[in-house]
């Protein structure tokens, strides 16, 4: 019976075994890498990209230059009190509030970092809450209440710090941890302090790259540049200005020229052998002693000559790449220096426009009077920086004078000018507001010259440009 049953097993499995297809193999299909082929350029399109990377060197060494003029580097520099209500401290690159509410206004600390965070203060936003270690930095215990004597709006109590129920006391000065109720608030932010060396590196920076975050010190001393101060005659500050910025541009870019003195240290070889023959070996000894070390001498010397050899050729390759480098960098500075000169009067108006809008500021209004019966709006054209204003005719009808002179600070003014004999003359104003432009007429125009500190030198060689129409 167990013979029978083991035969059964048997066939049933050489049946499943016959039954079973044999697998089949999947071939592998590899993906077809298609050959990456290059758009062909016009040769219009070849110039295009050249005289862009032309531009790009350029701008970008401009720029560069532009940094040079300042010196990143505050140290033990005072504390600057605003006009703006606020103080600024160089050393750590922090901006202060320091107006009425920080004396006036108590809150619990769940509020107090709210409050900083939707500060909106003298058109300056991302305030928060300071540190308690920035806080501290603001105490001088000399004092009571003991604060740094910049701060004008101080008060005897405590201030909040970012930190959770951590705080300063500027009673005396102290710092402390605890559950307070309502404490001051004082918000403070980041501001990008730089120091130049004159006032006259500081205007061509801001004239470039100012923005409201950056606070300039120069020569030691602190002061905001918020006013440009003229010569007597305003024509030869404006063509010194735009001298300085049109030639920190045209100046060439400097290339070092790599040295053709390939500097070796001396190959020091072996000495020459100097052999004693000893009591204890035979001629013949001492001769295969003497051919031996010989041997193993020059073998040393041969080896030494080869890597010498190798860093000597390795060193006059890499001349020899350091000058052509230099070579192709020279006739980059060619190609720019020429490509500068084809765009030499245009780069010109550019810069005067720049030095004029930096010295000049924004424009303003301010209301003078009225007539109803000619509607005739009669006000004072002014610009924040310079000394400077234009009587003005604006004709505003009846039923428009009211909104006018409300929302005169929002008004749009698009002055045009002249550089004419040594003059900056006022043409003409277009001054417009919700979309809608007023006639305008100059009447009369003057600089009135308060302070004549000693600006930007003048150098009648400069080609400057003379008696075209500049419109800002």
């Amino acid at each position: 019976m167990k013979k029978w049953s083991f035969l059964l097993v048997l066939f049933f499995i050489g049946c499943s075994h016959q039954n079973v297809e044999p697998k089949k193999e999947v071939p592998v299909v590899k993906p077809v890498v298609k050959p990456v082929v290059k758009p062909v350029l016009t040769p219009e399109e070849i110039e295009a990209k050249r005289i862009q990377k032309i531009k790009d060197s350029i701008q970008k060494e401009f720029l560069k230059r532009i940094d040079n003029l300042a010196l990143k580097n505050i140290k033990k520099a005072p504390l600057y009190r605003d006009k703006n209500e606020f103080v600024i401290d160089p050393n750590t690159q922090l901006m202060w509030q320091d107006d009425k509410s920080v004396i006036r206004d108590k809150y619990y600390q769940t509020e107090a970092e709210s409050r900083c965070e939707n500060l909106k203060f003298k058109n300056y936003e991302n305030w928060r809450l300071a540190k308690q270690n920035e806080l501290y930095s603001i105490v001088d215990k000399r004092y009571y209440p003991a604060i740094k004597p910049v701060f004008k709006n101080i008060s005897i109590g405590k201030y909040w710090a970012s930190e959770s129920t951590k705080y300063v006391d500027f009673t005396y000065g102290d710092i402390g941890e605890g559950h307070l109720g309502k404490a001051y608030v004082r918000c403070v932010r980041k501001s990008i302090v730089l120091r130049f060396k004159t006032k006259r590196d500081m205007s061509l920076y801001e004239a470039i790259k100012g923005n409201n975050d950056t606070f300039y010190v120069y020569q030691n001393k602190t002061g905001k540049f918020d006013k440009f101060v003229y010569f007597e005659y305003p024509f030869l500050e404006l063509e010194g200005f735009t001298r300085s910025l049109f030639n920190l541009w045209y100046k060439p870019r400097k290339i070092k020229k790599p040295n053709d003195n390939i500097k070796m240290e001396k190959l020091n070889l072996p000495k020459p052998l100097q052999l004693v023959k000893s009591e204890y070996e035979t001629n013949e000894m001492f001769e295969a002693r003497k051919i031996r070390l010989q041997k193993q001498r020059e073998e040393k010397i041969a080896l030494l000559k080869k890597e010498y050899q190798k860093k000597l050729d390795e060193k006059k390759a890499k001349l020899k790449e350091e000058l052509n480098k230099y070579l192709l960098q020279k006739a980059e500075v060619q190609e720019e220096q020429k490509y500068k000169d084809s765009i030499k009067e245009a780069k010109l108006k550019e810069f005067q426009k720049i030095a004029f809008n930096t010295m000049m500021g924004k424009f303003y209004l301010v209301k003078k009077s009225y007539d109803a019966e000619k509607e005739i709006m009669y006000a004072t054209l002014k610009s924040k920086r310079a000394n400077y204003k234009a009587l003005l005719e604006i004709k505003v009808p009846v039923m428009d004078s009211l909104d006018f002179v409300n929302n005169i600070d929002k008004i749009k003014i698009e002055p045009n000018f002249l550089f004419k004999d040594g003059k900056i003359i006022l043409t003409s104003v277009k001054v417009s507001l919700h979309n809608k432009t007023y006639y305008t007429k100059v009447i009369k125009q003057n600089y009135e010259i308060t302070n004549r500190e000693t600006g930007l030198e003048y150098d009648s060689n400069f080609d400057f440009i003379m008696n075209q129409k500049f419109e800002l």
